[in-house]
């Protein structure tokens, strides 16, 4: 019996063939003048078999199994390679799951890390001029070598948190305490 994923892949087939301008049950060449090699019909064809492979990719992804959650253990953390200035959580993050295969475990955030950190009382929260909450440096975010700078970002001027070396250091060093740091 032919399951769903098969069914989906042969039909992706047939309209692909057709699209290359041949029979998909003789594999001959269509005439130039029948109607499925006009232009239009090609552009059809080409959003049918989009459509079925965005269908096949989401039943192959329903059957895989659940990421593990991101697990700091299971990095080579000395592998990780930090730009060499000083930059935002974001830019950490994006670095550490390089080392991440993410076909196996969830990718870490830069907003995770941050709400770790708020946690253990090395960043803090703030409210800003337009009433949102954001991430801010409190008197012990200097100790670890994280601080604010004044950036900008689509014209709109706002305070960035970044980690010079001894903060990006820091986050690497003792990722597995930050990620598992638990409140109770």
């Amino acid at each position: 019996m032919i399951n769903e994923i098969d069914k989906l892949k042969k039909a992706k087939y047939i309209i692909n063939t057709l699209i290359q301008g041949k029979d998909p049950i003789s594999g001959n060449v269509i005439e130039d003048g029948s109607f499925i090699r006009d232009q239009r019909m090609i552009s059809c064809f080409a959003y049918i078999a989009d459509v079925l492979s965005k269908e096949i990719e989401y039943h192959e992804k329903k059957h895989l199994p659940d990421k593990e959650n991101f697990d700091a253990n299971k990095l080579d953390l000395s592998k990780i390679k930090m730009p060499e200035e000083d930059c935002g959580i974001n830019a950490i993050a994006s670095c550490i799951n390089e080392l991440v295969d993410g076909r196996i475990m969830k990718k870490v955030t830069g907003a995770q890390i941050n709400a770790k950190l708020k946690a253990m009382g090395i960043l803090s929260e703030a409210v800003d001029s337009d009433g949102k909450t954001v991430t801010t440096t409190n008197e012990k975010s200097i100790e670890y070598g994280i601080y604010k700078v004044v950036s900008s970002y689509n014209g709109r001027e706002y305070e960035k948190v970044v980690f010079n070396e001894k903060g990006r250091k820091f986050i690497i060093e003792h990722l597995n305490e930050i990620m598992n740091f638990s409140e109770s």
